[in-house]
């Protein structure tokens, strides 16, 4: 498995500290056969017919593909035929680090927060609020499929094609001050009223069914609200904590440009940008402390379904990995 230039390019501002505040958590091991949801693949659906796995598990949405076949041009404009392919493909792992500058899930590295970055000193960024319940995040390109060649389509799978650091929190401002978030989704003003909160109820109610409402996109059912698109939060437990910070991790990507739509015939010939997060592609499983490895769960879904005994006590900095439903004609 190779590194990609970015995380090599990366590596000269990284600094390795003896101390034990920033271990590796062995995610890049062996855990990836032991700890990983081989099953939150499933279903495959193919052609109408699916292979495995149940269609309850599949994102409920009115554009699910019904074809028997489909048709993508090629680059000469000509029309090939193919066959619709749907399925959950693993596309990004986000970590969520108290410890500012640790990155666990690369060999336990830290990165320079002193006054000889080219970023200036991480540790005294404006904060606003208090830091009771301030995770960092690390975003990482993650497909799994495409580099075990388990699952390749060029049209369809993710443009990272190598495990690849693509953003941290420490380097965008937006994440530790509110205001800054604002001007990155001032659409956040628009949710911040009873009648709006009182709809992520149903949001709630319908994530755990598996099922999230895909209109209220500024809702993560039991977990809180989406916006603003900023580290700060009321403390409500550490899993919960960090499922929202993930979700908000995920948006601020869909609004950078580095995530897309996968999901709906519109899709079917390649991703769409979508600025707005699409949340019911998703689903997330843990896999650091604790693993989920026979079922992932939903965007908002309550921690009571699948949190049990996945923290451990002195190590507080989940792993998620993201998995996204992939609509796709295999010409």
């Amino acid at each position: 498995m190779k590194l990609s230039l970015m995380i090599i390019g990366l590596l000269f501002v990284l600094q390795v500290h003896a101390g034990k505040l920033c271990e590796d958590n062995k995610v890049m091991s062996e855990k990836l056969l032991t700890h990983f949801c081989w099953n939150c693949v499933l279903p495959i659906v193919i052609s109408n017919v699916e292979l495995d796995g149940s269609k309850d598990d599949a994102p409920d949405d009115e554009e699910v593909l019904d074809e028997f076949v489909c048709s993508c041009k090629d680059e000469n404009g000509v029309p090939m035929w193919g066959v619709p392919t749907s399925m959950w493909e693993p596309v990004t792992l986000v970590e969520l680090q108290r410890v500012p500058g640790c990155i666990q899930t690369i060999a336990g590295m830290e990165l320079n927060t002193g006054q000889d970055s080219p970023f200036g000193n991480i540790g005294e960024q404006e904060r606003d609020g208090g830091d009771s319940t301030l995770y960092n995040y690390r975003y990482y390109a993650f497909p799994v499929l495409q580099f075990i060649d388990l699952y390749v389509n060029r049209q369809c799978s993710s443009p990272y094609p190598d495990v690849d650091l693509m953003n941290v929190s420490e380097y965008m401002a937006s994440w530790y001050n509110s205001i800054y978030a604002f001007f990155m989704a001032p659409e956040s003003a628009a949710f911040a009223n009873p009648v709006t909160l009182l709809a992520c109820m149903a949001d709630s109610a319908a994530a755990n069914v598996g099922k999230p409402v895909k209109h209220l996109f500024w809702c993560a059912g039991a977990w809180g609200n989406v916006y603003p698109l900023s580290g700060h939060q009321s403390t409500k437990g550490a899993l919960q904590d960090t499922s929202l910070l993930a979700t908000r991790t995920l948006a601020i990507q869909h609004r950078l440009g580095l995530e897309f739509k996968t999901i709906g015939k519109s899709t079917m010939c390649g991703s769409e940008y979508s600025t707005l997060l699409p949340k019911h592609q998703y689903k997330y499983s843990i896999i650091y402390p604790g693993s989920e490895t026979d079922s992932g769960h939903v965007i908002g879904e309550t921690v009571n379904t699948w949190g049990s005994l996945k923290m451990i006590p002195g190590q507080s900095s989940p792993v998620y990995v993201i998995w996204r439903w992939n609509d796709c004609c295999n010409t």
